[in-house]
């Protein structure tokens, strides 16, 4: 089991063993498997099928058959080195390999299709290291700048004496800064020689591999929306839009849908405009409670100001701890609190003023230095469960 505290020590680490400057420069991938090797797409998707120079003519194929359906869309004014880009950016397999110089970019991706008892795993390159080896300097490379010869002529050409050979196994490059999705991205790229070969078998001394598992996937969204990393941002057109919109107001959270905790918030709220449960649940998202596990916030024209409730249901120690302290800040006069079981495996926290519900349960006023121990995240889940089960009174109180 990792914490994400650690993972976020382990990332310190190896930023700190690199030599400065180029600490700040690293470079990130996520992977939603954690076996999943560093090879390109187009050694992913023929590697099984072809052999030898066969590649090279698939390369060919899938090249010309870009460029001659797709001229009218591309324009005539772009590089052969562009049009890799171009083939990349919209999902034709390549040899490049996509990064990131931003670790929560890297992130995003590497959750964002991580299966619910798996492992996902963000690599950290040191890209200065790995093209010294061949360029002899510490630099990134510039496709139109530092090599000779165009894409086309190092791969592309159907005669094969007049290819040219790539002057390195693999090199790390810029991006196009002409396309805006990898803009948005931070994007690099390694070029890969050899498509089959992955990269941490040729150079694992420029590597570094942080695994992620499900136990830091609760602190790892919320670090992504603190962030402000979400669909939109990496894909900045109407289909990443589309897919925001969709992601927090119908499906909730995506990396939530895969891993349900069973966590359920319900407001009832004394305000016909729902005003307190809008600020708890924004509350609630702020602080890293995913939106997929709000059931419902409700109007209950019954209930007097001092009586709005929160409740939540099978949820861990480390939400239910957000929940109570998000709750009493958006709502101060919540002095009750109640922890109570239905059978084992349904546990409920209620979190409310001194309602009928309140005082038929046996909750007692909790006081303020009551609530900040109870949501202190010092606070183990043996005392938390010993505290919120302190809160029931003894006698319990007739009336409203």
């Amino acid at each position: 089991m990792r914490t994400w505290n650690q993972i976020l020590a382990r990332l310190d680490e190896v930023v700190g063993q690199q030599p400065l400057p180029q600490q700040n420069e690293l470079l990130f991938r996520g992977h939603s498997n954690v076996n999943w090797k560093l090879i390109p797409s187009l050694g992913r998707e023929i590697g099984s099928l072809m052999t030898g120079d066969e590649f090279l003519v698939q390369e060919n194929r899938l090249y010309h058959k870009f460029v001659t359906k797709g001229q009218h869309l591309i324009g005539s004014t772009q590089s052969k080195w562009d049009i890799l880009f171009i083939m990349q950016h919209h999902g034709v397999p390549t040899r490049l390999l996509d990064w990131t110089d931003s670790f929560a970019i890297a992130l995003y991706f590497a959750l964002k299709n991580m299966e619910k008892d798996g492992e996902a795993a963000v690599w950290v390159l040191n890209p200065y290291a790995l093209n010294r080896k061949w360029y002899g300097k510490e630099v990134i490379s510039v496709l139109e700048d530092d090599f000779d010869y165009s894409y086309y002529e190092y791969f592309v050409h159907a005669k094969e004496e007049s290819r040219k050979e790539l002057p390195c196994d693999v090199c790390a490059i810029y991006g196009s800064p002409t396309h805006s999705r990898m803009r948005s991205q931070h994007s690099f790229f390694t070029l890969h020689r050899n498509i089959l070969e992955p990269l941490e078998d040729q150079h694992p001394d420029v590597l570094d591999k942080l695994v992620i598992d499900k136990n830091c996937i609760n602190d790892a969204y919320s670090f992504l929306q603190r962030s402000g990393i979400n669909e939109y941002l990496l894909f900045p057109d109407l289909d990443g839009l589309a897919r925001q919109i969709v992601q927090t107001e119908f499906a909730g959270n995506i990396f939530y849908q895969r891993n349900p905790s069973g966590l359920e918030v319900l407001v009832r709220d004394f305000k016909e405009g729902k005003e307190i449960t809008s600020n708890i649940f924004s509350g609630l998202l702020k602080h890293g409670v995913p939106k997929g596990y709000f059931a419902r916030g409700e109007y209950d024209e019954s209930i007097q100001k001092n009586e709005a409730i929160v409740v939540g249901k099978n949820f861990p120690v480390k939400l239910a701890k957000k929940v109570i302290k998000e709750s009493k800040k958006c709502a101060p006069f919540l002095r009750y609190v109640r922890y109570y079981e239905e059978g084992i495996n349904s546990r409920s926290i209620l979190v409310g003023g001194k309602s009928y519900l309140a005082v038929k349960s046996g909750a007692r006023e909790v006081t303020d230095k009551e609530f900040e121990l109870l949501t202190m995240s010092s606070t183990s889940a043996k005392e938390f469960h010993r505290l919120i089960q302190s809160f029931s009174s003894e006698q319990i109180e007739q009336g409203c």
